[in-house]
């Protein structure tokens, strides 16, 4: 909302600021909770009561699922900014 404004108003560097510093703020955002959610993915398997192979295999995708966050987190921060 704050780039669209920015733009409307016809204040293209302020936008363009805006949406940088939304760019740069969304990994620094995104990485601790890659690393809490890499922490808690066994936790979150335990809680499912899940053993063996489907605890294994639980555990992989949590923390796999953790990675793409790091980037679905730029990506909507960059589409909400095109809007």
């Amino acid at each position: 909302a704050l780039v669209a404004r920015a733009w409307g108003a016809g204040e293209r560097d302020e936008a363009c600021r805006i949406a940088g510093r939304s760019l740069v703020l969304a990994p620094c955002l995104a990485l601790p909770v890659f690393f809490l959610l890499q922490f808690l993915a066994p936790v979150a398997a335990r809680f499912l009561n899940l053993e063996g192979e489907a605890y294994r295999i639980a555990v992989d995708y949590l923390r796999y699922d953790a990675f793409g966050h790091l980037f679905t987190s730029v990506l909507m921060i960059a589409g909400a900014a095109l809007r």
